[in-house]
């Protein structure tokens, strides 16, 4: 699976643990949160595996709504039992996520 949702989002196949891969590039702002909602939709209509990983080794800046985007993506993937986590992010991004009470960035 490799799926482009605009710019700044797209789905690339799995991980090395299997898990789904949704990747965000750049400055991720309210703008893409249509296309990352659908793309959120999509992972998990597509999770066949131990869950979803969303890489944000590419992204610049994470807005809040996508922020809270994410935090739902989580819910609903754990909900089913499966693995969630979000990886590569930047201090920057790991801060956002902390000021946010969100601590599924690593």
């Amino acid at each position: 699976m490799n799926d482009a949702w605009g710019e700044r989002i797209w789905l690339d196949g799995t991980d090395f643990r299997g898990r789904s891969r949704l990747v965000l590039y750049g400055r991720v702002t309210a703008a893409d949160a249509a296309e990352l909602h659908r793309a959120a939709v999509a992972v998990v209509a597509a999770v066949d595996g131990d869950g979803v990983a969303v890489d944000c080794c590419g992204a610049e800046y994470l807005d809040t709504s996508v922020i809270q985007l994410l935090i739902a993506l989580g819910h609903e993937v754990t909900r089913g039992g499966r693995a969630f986590a979000v990886v590569g992010a930047s201090d920057t991004v790991r801060e956002d996520f902390r000021l946010t009470g969100f601590a599924a960035a690593g």
